[in-house]
């Protein structure tokens, strides 16, 4: 082989060599690759630094877009959509209330059944329930609402509608209702997953206690804390007079005397803490406990309102009515 060759490799089949010149042209095709990346770095540094002098006119202009986006998406929802503007009042009072996914998903089936053509289809369209109305009542005399009925029957939507159009209303936003009046609050608390934690080693009755823990927990803040013994301590809960608490279901994850025992208590706490609490229970004995009690109780339970049957099976339209039920054939 010419004397040119160099670095020359015995292969199976074949000889791998290279020559000076390929070795030259291969580390300017590497020099200029990192000159490639300095250079960019280089350029995209001085943009940067030119760009943080106008950081506070460009979080404005985000600010902006995203406001006016927010407020484009509730003028497009209004005019699309049968929502009416709330009012900011001391009481919480809504006429036939929906919820905002739901109705949205009922509207959808509506379109799908007036385009539907195959008779199957139009079939499992009909069979698709349209969500049924519901009021809400609650004031400084019945802050307190628990609320039973049978499995499926739509208790959880139904507190689950109280709190969407609660934050809606206080964002600013219209609400689908015919009527709507809210009181404004500074809390809002949930308790409604059923799910435990393994990585906390957590059971589904530890995570349930704990999170009522924080819900009624007793916070200490120092007024004037210049010194701490000269400061003025104030005590209070999470929740109070000015929160909006749903709870679902409570001491479900325990049996039943244990969790009978622990949701009447912690009903009395949320009573004494004077906040807007709706309480799903399965547990009958809890409403007819405390209808009995002062402190602002009122039972409200979900009810047949309609019954059809249909290809497959029947369904039933369900809807909150004021008063005890001892709904004892459901679970």
């Amino acid at each position: 082989m010419p004397e040119e060759f160099i670095n020359r490799v015995l292969k199976k089949d074949y000889i791998e060599c290279q020559t000076m010149r390929v070795l030259q042209l291969n580390q300017r095709i590497s020099d200029s690759a990192v000159d490639v990346v300095n250079q960019s770095d280089k350029v995209v540094s001085e943009l940067l630094i030119e760009i943080r002098r106008f950081a506070p006119e460009l979080f404005k202009v985000c600010e902006s877009v995203a406001l006016l986006d927010v407020m484009t998406a509730f003028a497009q929802i209004v005019t699309t959509h049968e929502y009416i503007r709330p009012v900011l009042s001391g009481n919480l009072a809504i006429k036939c209330a929906r919820h905002p996914i739901l109705d949205k998903v009922s509207r959808v089936h509506t379109e799908r059944a007036a385009d539907v053509v195959d008779h199957a289809m139009l079939i499992w369209t009909e069979q698709t329930p349209t969500f049924i109305p519901n009021d809400f009542y609650a004031t400084e005399q019945f802050r307190f609402q628990i609320i039973t009925g049978c499995n499926m029957s739509g208790k959880s939507t139904y507190i689950r509608t109280a709190a969407l159009l609660q934050v809606m209303a206080q964002i600013g936003c219209f609400v689908p209702a015919e009527y709507a009046s809210f009181p404004v609050i500074h809390n809002l608390f949930s308790r409604v997953s059923t799910d435990d934690c393994i990585e906390a080693n957590m059971s589904t009755f530890s995570v349930e206690m704990r999170e009522m823990a924080f819900i009624l927990r007793y916070r200490t803040t120092v007024l004037h804390p210049v010194h701490r013994l000269s400061g003025v301590l104030t005590v209070y809960r999470n929740i109070n007079g000015r929160s909006l608490c749903i709870i679902d279901e409570l001491g479900r994850g325990t049996s039943t005397r244990d969790g009978l025992a622990i949701a009447i208590a912690m009903a009395e706490a949320m009573v004494q803490s004077g906040a807007f609490v709706f309480f799903v229970t399965h547990f009958t004995e809890l409403g007819a406990c405390c209808q009995w009690r002062d402190g602002g109780y009122k039972t409200s339970g979900m009810l047949t309102d309609d019954c059809s049957e249909h290809l497959g099976g029947s369904s039933w339209s369900l809807k909150s009515t004021l008063g005890h039920r001892n709904n004892r054939d459901c679970g």
